[in-house]
C-alpha cells in the first residue's frame, strides 16, 4: 500500500514539475526570444521568460501572420527587468497577441514599434509597470486591442500614433479593462475619411475602470472626436484622475455615446464635451 501510494504522488510530483519551465533570454538575443515564446506555447504548464537586464531586443520580421512574435496560447509570465522589446519593419506587424483561453503576466518592460497594434488580447492580461511607446497602426489601434480581460498598474501608452481606418491612438477595449495610475500621453490619430467615431487615448465599448490614470497631449483633429470615447455599448467610470485637452476636446461626442462617470477628476481643456455625467 506504501509503495502504490509513493507511485502515485512521485508520479503526481513529475507531472507537475514539467508543467512549468522557466526560459531565460540572453542579452539582445531577438531569435532566443522568439524562440522562447514558441516553446513557451509548446509547454502546458505558467512558464516563465526572463528577459536580460536592461536590454534591447530588435524584432525585423514576422513570425507569423501579422505577428513577429508566437501567439500566446497559455499561460506564461515575462520578467521584463527593464528591457525593451522593439519592432523595425516596413511590414504590418503587431508584438504581443494572447489567444482565447492565454493569458500573459508581464512586469518592467517596454513594448515598441509595432506597426499594426503593438498588443492584441483575446485572453487574460495582467501588466505592471510595462510602457507601450512609438507603435502605428492603419487598423483599429495603434498600442492595445482589448477584446478579453485588461488588467493594467503603473502602465504607461505614449507616443503611438495611428491612421487611416484606425479608431484610436492608445487603447481599443471591446471586453473589461481596469487600470491604475496609467498614463497616456501624446497619443495621435489622424483618421481616414470614413472612419465615424474617432478617440485620440482610449476608445471604450466594453466594460473600464480607471483610477488615477493622467491624460496628456493626446490629440485628433476631427468633429466629434475626443481625447476619450465611451460608445454606444460601453460603460466607463474614471476616478481621481486628470485629464489635460488643450487642443482636442475631453470627451468625444457621437450620437449614440454612453455618459462617463466621472469622480474627483481634473479636467483642463477647451471643451469637455456633453457626455461626461460628474
Amino acid at each position: 500500500m506504501k509503495n502504490t501510494l509513493f507511485a502515485v504522488l512521485f508520479v503526481a510530483f513529475a507531472a507537475s514539475s514539467v508543467q512549468a519551465r522557466d526560459f531565460f533570454v540572453p542579452d539582445k538575443d531577438a531569435a532566443a526570444l522568439v524562440q522562447a515564446f514558441a516553446d513557451a506555447a509548446k509547454s502546458p504548464g505558467p512558464d516563465r521568460i526572463v528577459l536580460a537586464f536592461r536590454s534591447t531586443y530588435v524584432l525585423t520580421k514576422a513570425h507569423s501572420a501579422l505577428l513577429a512574435l508566437p501567439p500566446i496560447t497559455d499561460a506564461v509570465k515575462v520578467l521584463g527587468r527593464g528591457a525593451e522589446i522593439r519592432l523595425y519593419s516596413t511590414e504590418p506587424l503587431g508584438l504581443f497577441r494572447v489567444t482565447a483561453g492565454g493569458q500573459l503576466r508581464a512586469f518592467d518592460l517596454v513594448v515598441a514599434g509595432a506597426t499594426h497594434t503593438a498588443m492584441i488580447n483575446q485572453g487574460s492580461v495582467w501588466m505592471t509597470q510595462v510602457r507601450f511607446e512609438d507603435n502605428f497602426s492603419r487598423h483599429l489601434a495603434a498600442a492595445i486591442d482589448n477584446q478579453g480581460q485588461l488588467d493594467l498598474t503603473d502602465c504607461s501608452v505614449s507616443f503611438n500614433t495611428a491612421q487611416a481606418s484606425s479608431m484610436v491612438g492608445g487603447i481599443l477595449n471591446t471586453g473589461g479593462l481596469t487600470a491604475n495610475g496609467l498614463k497616456m500621453s501624446a497619443n495621435f490619430v489622424q483618421p481616414g475619411p470614413r472612419t465615424q467615431r474617432v478617440a485620440a487615448a482610449l476608445f471604450n465599448q466594453g466594460e473600464m475602470h480607471l483610477e488615477n490614470v493622467d491624460f496628456d497631449l493626446n490629440e485628433v483633429y476631427r468633429a466629434g472626436a475626443g481625447v476619450v470615447l465611451n460608445g454606444p455599448r460601453g460603460a466607463l467610470s474614471i476616478n481621481g484622475s486628470k485629464i489635460d485637452a488643450t487642443e482636442t476636446p475631453a470627451f468625444a461626442s457621437q450620437p449614440g455615446d454612453q455618459p462617463i462617470n466621472l469622480n474627483q477628476t481634473y479636467i483642463n481643456a477647451t471643451s469637455v464635451g456633453p457626455v461626461a455625467q460628474f
